[in-house]
C-alpha cells in the first residue's frame, strides 16, 4: 500500500474518530458529507454553491493581498527600518 493511500486513510480515520467526539452537528462524518455531496450534485446545486465558495475564497485572497501589500510597503518605508542596519 503506498504513503499517499495510508495517509487519505489515517485522515478518514482522524475525521470519523474527530466527528465522533465533537458531535455530528459540529463535524459530520465523512460518510454524511459524502452523501451531501453527491445530492447536491445530482440536484445541480453543487456547482453554484463550488462558485460561491470560490468566489468568497478569491474575495478574502485579494483583500489579504491589498492590506499585506500595503503594510509591507508602509514597513518598508519607515525610518525607524535605517535603525536595524
Amino acid at each position: 500500500m503506498s504513503v499517499r493511500l495510508v495517509s487519505l486513510a489515517l485522515l478518514i480515520a482522524a475525521w470519523y474518530a474527530g466527528s465522533q467526539l465533537a458531535g455530528a452537528r459540529l463535524l459530520p462524518d465523512p460518510q454524511a458529507v459524502a452523501l451531501a455531496i453527491v445530492d447536491e450534485a445530482r440536484s445541480g446545486m453543487l456547482a453554484f454553491n463550488l462558485g460561491a465558495t470560490l468566489a468568497r475564497v478569491a474575495v478574502a485572497f485579494i483583500i489579504a493581498m491589498l492590506l499585506g501589500s500595503a503594510i509591507g510597503l508602509i514597513m518598508g518605508r519607515s525610518p525607524s527600518r535605517a535603525a536595524w542596519r
